[in-house]
Parts: C-alpha cells; structure tokens; sequence
C-alpha cells in the first residue's frame, strides 16, 4: 500500500512538472512570437521583451498579438496603451476572482454558523 500511495504521488509530480513545461513552452513560444511581430514593425526586440515581460501570461500575449496584426497600431504609445488596457482586464478578473471566492467562503460560514466551526476547530 505504501509503495503504491508514493508511485501515485510520483506520477502526480511527474504529471504536473509535464503541465508546467508544456505551459511554459507555450508561453516563451507566444513571447517570441510577439517579439518578431513588433520587430516587423520596426521597434528594437529590447520594446518586444518589455511588453512580454509585462504581459506574462500567453493569454494576455495572444490578445496583444491579435491587436497588433487588426489594429496595426501606428506608434509605441498605442502598443504601451494596449499592453496597460490588458494587464488592467488582467488585474480586474482576478479582483472579482478573489472577491468571488472570499464571497463563497463567507456564505458557507454563514451557511455552517459560527458555533460550528469552533466545534470542529476543538
């Protein structure tokens, strides 16, 4: 039993190690993908970086690709101005995530009462 519970958690690192190398492929991917669209553009690959940088996620990177291949923005200023419109959409989903759990949370202690959760804390 105990050899077959470390094979299982074994395979659970091994697994999310796997998730976590495809992602980052995908993500380093989207960077360099972005990097060459705005060197086509005629900006230095040090302005792609940045952006990507400050992007971080593949997300965020595959909207600012999409804008940068409809929009076809015609100055540094509009790219930088998207790149804060996204991180700020970025930064509001994940306030009304947060919100969203913290409310689910409150509820269930509502829901359970408080007297129960000190019994079970006992």
């Amino acid at each position: 039993m105990h050899c077959k519970c470390q094979f299982l958690l074994s395979w659970k690192c091994f697994a999310r190690m796997l998730v976590a190398n495809t992602s980052m492929n995908e993500t380093e991917h989207k960077k360099e993908q972005l990097i060459q669209i705005l060197q086509r553009y005629g900006y230095p690959r040090e302005f792609g970086t940045v952006i990507a940088a400050e992007l971080r996620t593949e997300k965020a990177m595959n909207r600012m690709i999409s804008y940068l291949l409809q929009g076809k923005p015609s100055s540094a200023e509009e790219i930088a101005d998207e790149m804060i419109a996204i991180e700020d959409d970025r930064q509001r989903w994940i306030q009304k995530k947060t919100a969203e759990y913290n409310n689910q949370k409150y509820n269930e202690l509502l829901a359970g009462g408080v007297d129960d959760r000190k019994k079970e804390e006992s």
